[in-house]
């Protein structure tokens, strides 16, 4: 089992956790096609934070493994009868990346904060069904001192993810009754006695949402994946800058986000 899975020998392993695309959910929000199967290269882009030219420049390099994923590149008339999307670029084809493409992507993508913690989940699950196996004596003392080292690998990406998580919160009983929906923000602040802004910036220094400028410029706040439970983003697309498409995004909050959110904001304040 190797560590490095950007590796070109490590080709093997990432076959073997490419089933796994549940990952994709834990790390960050990925937006998709109508079908909520399949995303472009704006959008693997997008979720891994880096420009269109560096996954071009990626898919280039490792083509015959993201064909293996079902990657494909279609024309622009067969993109939007699939699709029913009337699309303002002047592009005459479009790459398909399958949830698995884009699960390699993040195996192979170095330059990119979310493609390690992609890694850092695959690397912990598969060492979970490491652990599940009958256990090998070493053979000798120079592979015994190699599976030390793996072991504490192991344990620091093991420790990395209890870190990450946030124990589940209790919900407010004067909330239970909320109608489902979601709720705009400033519900939340007006529950609080805060100024919306306020509410924003506490979920930005708390590290349950990020900001990521849009093409146009727009400021897009974002929620990590650990937290989708609590809110939902929408987005809608605007117009295209430099012929990139600009998507403004909005967050709402579910009900049982609101009482999680007063939970969180009383024990900040104490």
């Amino acid at each position: 089992m190797m560590d490095d899975l950007t590796a070109a020998d490590a080709r093997s392993q990432r076959n073997t956790l490419v089933q796994r695309t549940e990952v994709l959910d834990k790390v960050a929000v990925l937006r998709t096609l109508p079908d909520d199967m399949h995303v472009t290269t704006e959008m693997v882009a997008e979720f891994y934070s880096v420009t269109k030219e560096t996954i071009r420049q990626l898919v280039n390099r490792n083509r015959e493994e993201l064909d293996d994923d079902g990657y494909a590149v279609v024309g622009r008339r067969a993109f939007e009868e699939s699709y029913g999307l009337s699309l303002p670029s002047s592009a005459s084809t479009f790459a398909l990346f399958p949830r698995r493409a884009v699960l390699r992507v993040g195996m192979l993508l170095r330059d990119s904060e979310v493609a390690k913690r992609v890694r850092d989940y695959l690397l912990n699950l598969e060492e979970r069904d490491f652990d599940r196996e009958p256990f090998t004596v070493p053979p000798d003392y120079a592979s015994a001192l190699e599976e030390a080292a793996r072991q504490v690998r192991r344990a620091e990406i093991a420790e990395a993810r209890v870190a990450e998580l946030e124990p589940k919160a209790e919900i407010a009983e004067h909330f239970l009754a909320a109608p489902k929906g979601t709720y705009e923000i400033k519900l939340l602040a007006k529950s609080e006695g805060m100024k919306e802004k306020d509410v924003r910036k506490f979920f930005l220094e708390e590290g349950i949402w990020f900001v990521r400028a849009a093409p146009c410029g727009r400021r897009q706040y974002i929620f990590k994946a650990e937290y989708k439970k609590y809110f939902w983003m929408g987005f809608k697309y605007i117009h295209e800058v430099n012929g990139e498409p600009c998507y403004h995004s909005w967050v709402r909050i579910w009900a049982c986000g609101i009482g999680w959110a007063h939970t969180r904001i009383a024990k900040a304040t104490k």
